[in-house]
């Protein structure tokens, strides 16, 4: 019986260790978890897979649509920065194409939304909007700068983050999504976290925008949007 009972006891340890581990496991999947492990991270971004207006974009041929979750830590403290940097021929231009700023939210913590809409006009008219669930800034037109896409060859976006979303330091830049033309092929599979092979493909491609972001953090205690 002191066997039997000794065993059971065993077992429940084992069990009792392998839950606390799985606790472990799961509460660290992901970065959207509630507590970070890097008390300098003050903001998570994660592609928004909860939407599907980027595939209803695509069916109907209307844009382009890169829509993102952005969790900000110290969000009554925090500044975001949004824009799109343009580059024609490898060169960048001197201003960006567009760009959005907001912030300093009444609450401590805050989940929201944050993207890029490109809207396919008429006669090679095509505009851009920043957004956020706040504020929004555009339509601006590029068609000066992306030229006839008739003559562009081909053309991609995608998305410029990890699997599991990408973690921002306070004054970080960081890239998020990326669009090109170019009348040659289209090459794939770029370390995006590796500023050489960025600058890699701004060379290796006609027409480039890049989508980066920006999280501040301020002391004043004004909130604004």
């Amino acid at each position: 019986m002191k066997m039997v009972e000794g065993f059971i006891r065993i077992k429940l340890s084992v069990l009792l260790a392998m839950i606390i581990l799985l606790s472990g496991m799961l509460s660290g999947c992901g970065l959207f978890n509630e507590h970070t492990a890097d008390k300098d991270e003050i903001a998570v971004i994660d592609v928004d897979k909860s939407h599907d207006h980027a595939a209803t974009f695509k069916a109907l041929w209307i844009g382009k649509v890169g829509t993102y979750s952005l969790k900000l830590h110290r969000a009554d403290r925090s500044w975001v920065d949004i824009w799109v940097e343009g580059y024609k021929k490898g060169k960048k231009l001197e201003q960006p194409l567009l760009a959005l700023s907001y912030g300093r939210y009444p609450h401590e913590t805050y989940d929201g939304k944050v993207g890029l809409v490109w809207i396919y006009g008429a006669n090679n008219k095509d505009m851009i909007k920043l957004y956020s669930e706040s504020s929004s800034v555009g339509m601006v037109a590029i068609d000066q700068f992306i030229g006839d896409k008739s003559e562009a060859g081909r053309t991609g976006w995608e998305y410029t983050l990890g699997e599991d979303g990408l973690s921002l330091k306070p004054g970080e830049t960081a890239l998020i999504g990326s669009f090109r033309m170019n009348k040659g092929s289209l090459r794939t599979g770029y370390d995006w976290n590796d500023p050489e092979a960025v600058q890699e493909m701004i060379q290796s491609n006609d027409t480039v925008m890049l989508l980066k972001i920006k999280v501040r953090e301020e002391k004043s205690n004004t909130h604004h949007r």
